[in-house]
């Protein structure tokens, strides 16, 4: 069980910041 929350954890987090990059890459903010 524990293993599987973590391996959710990770996929979610690798996935998040795969969008965020993809949304910085595509629309990059005035601030950077």
């Amino acid at each position: 069980m524990l293993g599987v929350l973590a391996l959710l954890t990770v996929l979610l987090t690798e996935r998040g910041t795969l969008m965020r990059s993809t949304h910085a890459a595509a629309a990059p903010q005035p601030g950077d």
